[in-house]
């Protein structure tokens, strides 16, 4: 059974996001070209699960019974830039100057 408090779901949405972002910071930060440009990387990341996002928020625009929302993307994005974040805080290791 889910919760039926005030937006659970963009809480969802935004956990959801949250690891797809991380996912592909990780996989972005093993580009030689990107390597070491912790912004670059967490701005692409970001940016490619906002397009994933918007992408099912469109395919659920066809889906009987569904509807596309603006605030469920807004959490997507959310979550995007949160969960890459993250992972460059707390998992890749800091540069030595």
């Amino acid at each position: 059974m889910v919760p039926r408090w005030p937006y659970f779901d963009k809480v969802i949405h935004i956990c959801v996001y949250a690891l797809l972002g991380l996912l592909f910071y990780r996989a972005l930060n093993t580009l030689s070209i990107l390597r070491n440009r912790r912004t670059a990387i967490i701005l692409l990341a970001t940016v490619l699960t906002a397009l994933y996002g918007l992408s099912d928020e469109w395919h659920q625009s066809f889906v009987p019974e569904r509807t596309a929302d603006a605030a469920d993307f807004g959490a997507d994005l959310i979550g995007g830039w949160l969960g890459s974040t993250l992972y460059n805080k707390l998992a890749v290791p800091k540069r030595k100057s």
